[in-house]
C-alpha cells in the first residue's frame, strides 16, 4: 500500500536550495579572451660591462599572495613568454599573449622582464603588475613602471596593448608556368606583416603548403593573424614562390595590402603580383564565428 509523502518533505530532498542561488550567482565568473602585445622603454643596463640588455618577458595571471617573495608564483598561471631580443633597451615584442580574463576574480597580470644570458642564469630586470580592469578602462592600452625590487628603483616602463586577431584565406590565379617543359607551377605563399607604414621584408608569421601543378587554386585552411592593431598603419606582405624539389624555388611575385581597409570592408582584395603579367592573389576575410 502506497503512502503519500507531503510536498514539504519531498521538496527538502528533490528541490534545489533556492536560498543558495544568490551566493552562486555572486561567485560566478565570466571568462573573456584578451589578446595583447608588450613593449618596454628605458630598460636599465644589466649585462656585464654595462651592456644593453637582451630582454624578454614572462607573463603570469593570478592572485598576488600576501608574502610575494616567499610564495612567488603560488596561485599564478603562466600565460606565456615572449621572444628574446638582442641589445635592445626599448624592445617591441611580436609575441601575442592570450589572457583568459576572469571578470570579478581579483586576479592580476604579473609581467616579469628578464635579461637573457646564454651562460649564466637570466637576470631579473624588474616586475610590473596590471589589473585587466585597469587595462580595459584605458581602452586596451596602458603603460606602467617596471619595479626593480633588488635596487628599490624603477627600471623603465612596460606597455600592454591589445590586438584584434582575424583570419583570411588565399587564392591564386594565372600562375605562370615556371617548371620544366612548360608544366604548371607549385605555388606557395610566405606571409609577413609590417607595422606603422614601414617598408622592407617585415615579420614572417605564416607559410602556406605548396599547391601541386596548378594555374588557378586556393588554400582551404584559414590563416590567422594575431598581431592586428587597428589604426597603426599595418600592412600584410605576400611573397609567392614556386616550389622546386631539385633547384632553388623561383619567385612568382609579391604584393602588399593595407590591413585596416581590408578588415573594415571585409571585402575580397585582388592583388596583382609584381614581376608577373597576369598572376594575382585574392585575399578573402574569414569569419571565425
Amino acid at each position: 500500500m502506497f503512502q503519500l509523502i507531503p510536498l514539504s518533505v519531498l521538496g527538502a530532498f528533490l528541490l534545489p536550495n533556492i536560498q543558495a542561488y544568490p551566493q552562486q550567482l555572486k561567485t560566478a565568473v565570466t571568462t573573456e579572451n584578451l589578446y595583447f602585445v608588450l613593449s618596454a622603454t628605458n630598460l636599465p643596463f644589466k649585462d656585464v660591462n654595462k651592456g644593453v640588455a637582451d630582454p624578454f618577458a614572462k607573463v603570469y595571471y593570478g592572485i598576488i599572495p600576501q608574502n610575494l617573495k616567499k610564495n612567488k608564483f603560488e596561485g599564478f598561471d603562466r600565460i606565456g613568454t615572449s621572444e628574446k631580443l638582442s641589445s635592445d633597451a626599448n624592445p617591441k615584442w611580436n609575441t601575442v599573449f592570450k589572457l583568459p580574463y576572469e571578470k570579478g576574480s581579483q586576479k592580476k597580470l604579473w609581467i616579469e622582464i628578464r635579461d637573457h644570458d646564454p651562460i649564466n642564469p637570466d637576470d631579473l630586470i624588474g616586475d610590473a603588475f596590471i589589473t585587466p580592469e585597469e587595462y580595459l578602462s584605458h581602452g586596451g592600452k596602458i603603460t606602467v613602471p617596471i619595479w626593480d625590487a633588488k635596487n628599490g628603483t624603477n627600471g623603465g616602463s612596460v606597455k600592454m596593448e591589445k590586438t584584434e586577431p582575424f583570419s583570411f584565406v588565399l587564392e591564386i590565379k594565372n600562375v605562370p608556368h615556371l617548371d620544366e617543359f612548360d608544366s604548371f607551377s607549385d605555388p606557395y605563399v610566405k606571409c609577413y606583416f609590417l607595422s606603422d607604414g614601414e617598408e622592407g621584408k617585415g615579420v614572417k608569421f605564416y607559410e602556406t603548403p605548396p599547391l601541386q601543378n596548378v594555374e588557378h587554386g586556393g588554400w582551404e585552411i584559414p590563416i590567422r593573424f594575431d598581431n592586428y592593431m587597428k589604426g597603426t598603419r599595418q600592412s600584410l606582405r605576400f611573397k609567392v614562390k614556386d616550389s622546386d624539389a631539385i633547384t632553388s624555388d623561383d619567385d612568382i611575385g609579391e604584393a602588399v595590402m593595407e590591413i585596416d581597409q581590408f578588415v573594415e570592408s571585409r571585402a575580397p582584395h585582388t592583388l596583382s603580383l609584381s614581376n608577373s603579367n597576369n598572376a594575382s592573389l585574392i585575399v578573402r576575410y574569414w569569419d571565425d564565428k
